[in-house]
């Protein structure tokens, strides 16, 4: 369902594992890295990251079995949310799983997504579409590598965000004077409505809401239940807002370019 990118070229199959997998009994030489995420294992994320890309790289370097990664998985530990892109810039961690939403500053072309709403919610041809548009363009990969980034391919796509609340919204006069915790550039799509948006992070939105920091925030139905969201914010409103893929998986540039040519 989800599409490896530059498989057939230099070592982004290298980059996007974290763990061992098939054949690391027959590898010869053991490649240790970090994987940073600011979030922890529950998020969909970081599982499907852990559960697919990690092992199927590791299978697919044991056809040759010349190599295997061992990865330490700092998930949730080694860095917070938002803070995978300078984690792994500074090298602390070789690959980050980064929401490229909270870095429209820096890859603002990254988060398409979050521009275009209602479109498609293809969880498997949303991400191609983003994965084809990224790597066409040389002014979106370039971006980037001018944070001394590789960026990798796009993993995590969000089927569609909703508004879960304190009250129930059933009106758009509802709206007017709400206070939203969201990611940041989907607080845009509530401009107009009366609402202040407050930037903050889904670790963070059970808190905002049942301290009363906020009244609402947009979530998707993963994480309501990951996260025991509906428990601050009982009320669920679907506007079928359409999907986003959200997470870009990218690499220390320095470290992935001294990478084998094999891996």
């Amino acid at each position: 369902m989800i599409k490896l990118n530059k498989l057939a070229s230099v070592g982004a199959a290298v980059a996007l594992s974290v763990a061992f997998g098939a054949g690391a009994s027959s590898a010869k030489e053991t490649i240790n890295v970090t994987v940073l995420s600011g979030y922890p294992e529950r998020t969909a994320w970081v599982r499907v990251f852990k559960e697919f890309w990690m092992p199927e790289v590791n299978k697919r370097l044991a056809e040759d079995g010349n190599y295997e990664l061992k990865y330490l998985e700092a998930f949730g530990t080694v860095v917070k949310p938002r803070g995978e892109f300078e984690g792994t810039q500074k090298g602390i961690g070789q690959i980050g799983l980064v929401v490229s939403a909270f870095h429209a500053d820096r890859v603002p072309l990254s988060s398409v997504s979050y521009v275009t709403p209602f479109v498609s919610v293809d969880l498997a041809l949303n991400p191609k579409i983003n994965d084809d548009v990224t790597f066409s363009i040389p002014a979106m990969t370039e971006a980037w590598n001018e944070h001394g980034l590789e960026f990798l391919g796009h993993m995590a796509t969000i089927k569609t965000y909703a508004m879960l609340s304190k009250e129930p919204i059933e009106t758009l006069e509802n709206f007017d004077g709400l206070k939203v915790s969201g990611a940041g550039l989907n607080l845009r799509w509530l401009e107009g409505l009366g609402t202040t948006g407050v930037p903050s992070a889904l670790t963070k939105f059970y808190h905002d809401v049942d301290s009363g920091v906020t009244d609402a925030m947009i979530a998707w139905a993963d994480a309501v239940g990951a996260f025991k969201l509906c428990e601050a914010a009982p009320y669920f409103l679907s506007a079928d807002m359409g999907a986003v893929t959200a997470l870009a998986v990218v690499a220390n540039e320095k470290w992935f370019n001294n990478l084998p040519s094999e891996v």
